[in-house]
């Protein structure tokens, strides 16, 4: 139980053994021998209120019963229960269920907190059978404990300040930890380093730390296990060995801590496989990566290649077909014959820029208009006589057209019918 201070200079001192009670922050009750309540100090009568009065079981003021206790409330009471104890409910079962001499966490009457009761027997010369039961307040001790955890969590120099929650925090950490002595030896370990190192449970406790080390890794281990001072922290990946020797990835954080007379290393190492498994899954994506960018490289150098030879193709069929026929116009006089080069050069233009390949063949570009007129005729099964009165012409001009006509399209001296010739040359529907 806790004594509380004075609040300030100005509080009186105590004196009788009744204002010591009073300066209990237990609630504390005298009961007689049926453990009817006689007396309670000044808290418990604050807090219960109404709920103290003598001749009151004690039991019945903190709401507690002697039945099976409800796990996680302690007790099935509510505050203000005042019906007459159910049978069954007597000080004997009460004490059977929370025996004297004996700390017991119960829930608080109003069930909002978790509290501490003992029953303590009054001497026979007091109070022949009585009791003294004192409830006490856990909330500013579990308050205490969470600091405390929070503190041992941010910095493990706090590991001193209570090893009782350095071995809540120690067990409870998801990462294997270790504790080793100046020899290297294993003292102690949590339950998740025996689960990665010691699965069979043969036991970790008194082995050479660098045993659950590959070989290559365990000159750094001591090395830099030997060179670290006091508070000294030491991190990197090493690689461990699990059961049947199977390689282990892990990340290692080594603190030394001194004591009294001789010091610990506190070693933590967290497990890699799954971080590892996804490294080398991302490599490998990465090279896929790359090399999908390769092929992309390749492709639009290959457009690229391809965009240029098309290039190089227009401007050469340009020279090849266009400049012959713009310098026929130049030369030529007559303005109905430099409109119908001029339509033919619009005509093969548009075929190149819509890729047709009905557009006007470039052998076609080397005659001259009337000439077109007369391979369309002659293409179309027209006679030399049908075409000289459709284009009002002598049969003899029309032999000689016919006569330019093969020797332009390279057919002079060969065994080949202009007419069938023509039939395989687009642009002359």
């Amino acid at each position: 139980m806790t004594v509380s201070q004075p609040e300030s200079p100005d509080q009186p001192p105590i004196h009788a053994p009744s204002d010591v009670v009073d300066a209990f922050s237990d609630h504390v009750f005298f009961t007689d021998s049926m453990g009817r309540v006689l007396s309670a100090n000044g808290k418990a009568r604050r807090f219960y209120g109404q709920e103290v009065r003598p001749g009151r079981v004690f039991w019945e003021v903190l709401g507690l019963e002697a039945g099976p206790q409800d796990p996680g409330t302690g007790n099935a009471s509510t505050p203000g229960h005042d019906a007459a104890v159910p049978p069954g409910n007597g000080l004997d079962q009460i004490l059977r269920r929370w025996p004297p001499d004996h700390v017991h966490e119960v829930r608080t009457p109003r069930g909002d907190a978790s509290w501490s009761l003992r029953i303590v027997r009054l001497p026979p010369d007091y109070s022949p059978g009585g009791f003294v039961v004192m409830a006490t307040d856990n909330r500013p001790i579990v308050e205490l404990h969470e600091r405390v955890q929070e503190r041992v969590g941010e910095s493990v120099a706090l590991l001193d300040y209570s090893v009782r929650l350095f071995n809540a925090l120690f067990d409870a950490a998801l990462d294997a930890m270790f504790l080793l002595d100046e020899e290297r030896l294993i003292r102690t370990v949590n339950p998740r380093a025996s689960q990665l190192f010691d699965p069979d449970g043969t036991g970790l406790a008194g082995r050479d730390m660098v045993e659950l080390l590959a070989p290559e890794q365990r000159n750094p281990f001591s090395a830099a296990l030997a060179t670290l001072d006091n508070g000294e922290t030491w991190g990197t990946r090493l690689k461990a060995l699990g059961p049947q020797g199977r390689d282990l990835p892990v990340q290692a954080v080594l603190r030394r801590v001194d004591l009294d007379q001789h010091c610990l290393y506190h070693l933590g190492l967290r497990d890699l496989t799954s971080r590892t498994r996804l490294e080398r899954g991302l490599e490998r994506k990465s090279r896929e990566v790359e090399g999908m960018n390769l092929a992309l490289q390749n492709v639009v150098r290959s457009a690229d290649e391809a965009r240029m030879e098309a290039r190089r193709e227009v401007v050469d069929t340009l020279r090849r077909d266009m400049l012959p026929v713009l310098g026929r116009m130049a030369r030529e006089q007559d303005s109905g014959l430099r409109a119908g080069y001029l339509a033919m050069l619009r005509e093969r233009l548009d075929g190149l820029h819509q890729g047709d390949a009905e557009s006007l063949s470039p052998l076609l570009l080397r005659l001259t208009p009337r000439e077109l007129e007369v391979c369309r005729l002659i293409r179309s099964g027209r006679s030399g006589k049908e075409i000289a009165d459709l284009l009002n012409a002598s049969f003899e001009t029309i032999q000689t057209h016919r006569k330019n006509i093969r020797k332009k399209l390279g057919l002079r001296g060969r065994r080949v019918s202009l007419a069938s010739f023509l039939q395989g040359q687009p642009g002359l529907d």
